[in-house]
């Protein structure tokens, strides 16, 4: 389980963070729903790490009261 966390983990922050999926042609920083666009994909990245941390926070609690 833990592997397969790394690896996901891994292949997330590479896809999320790659130069060709930030800057693909055709990104245009001049239009006017840029800003909003970029909020709202920095907005959704902070809402999933804060779940992925609230299940694994969970998680690691179940694990530990039925030990």
């Amino acid at each position: 389980m833990k592997i397969r966390s790394l690896s996901l983990l891994a292949v997330s922050s590479a896809t999320i963070f790659s130069q060709s999926a930030l800057a693909h042609s055709g990104h245009d920083h001049s239009h006017w729903s840029s800003s909003a666009l970029h909020s709202a994909t920095f907005f959704g990245i902070i809402i999933l790490v804060g779940v992925a941390a609230y299940s694994v926070n969970k998680h690691l609690a179940r694990k530990k009261i039925s030990s």
